[in-house]
C-alpha cells in the first residue's frame, strides 16, 4: 500500500504525514495509531517494535492504549512530570 493509499484510509493529510512517521521524524496521536494498525490488520504494538523487540516502554504502552501522559499521571495517581522522565 503506498502512503498516500494508507493516509486516505487513516484520515490524515498526505503521504507527508505517513512518511515522517516511518522515518522516525514524527509520531502519531494514539487515536491514529489505532487506525493505522486496523488498515494494516496488524496489533498496534508491532508498529511499536524498538530494535526488534516488542513495545514494552511505558510511552509504547500508554499509546497502545490511546492514553494521554496526563490520563496515565491520573491513574497512577503521580504528576505528568514524574512520568515524563521515566
Amino acid at each position: 500500500m503506498s502512503q498516500h493509499a494508507l493516509s486516505f484510509k487513516v484520515g490524515v493529510q498526505g503521504a507527508a504525514a505517513i512518511s515522517a512517521w516511518e522515518r522516525g521524524v514524527a509520531t502519531p496521536r494514539p487515536s491514529t495509531l489505532l487506525r493505522v494498525a486496523e488498515v494494516l490488520g496488524v496489533d498496534p504494538i508491532e508498529l511499536l517494535a524498538v530494535d526488534g523487540r516488542e513495545g514494552g516502554t511505558l510511552r509504547e504502552l500508554r499509546v497502545v492504549r490511546s492514553m494521554t501522559l496526563r490520563e496515565l499521571a491520573d491513574v497512577a495517581s503521580t504528576s505528568s512530570w514524574f512520568i515524563r522522565t521515566r
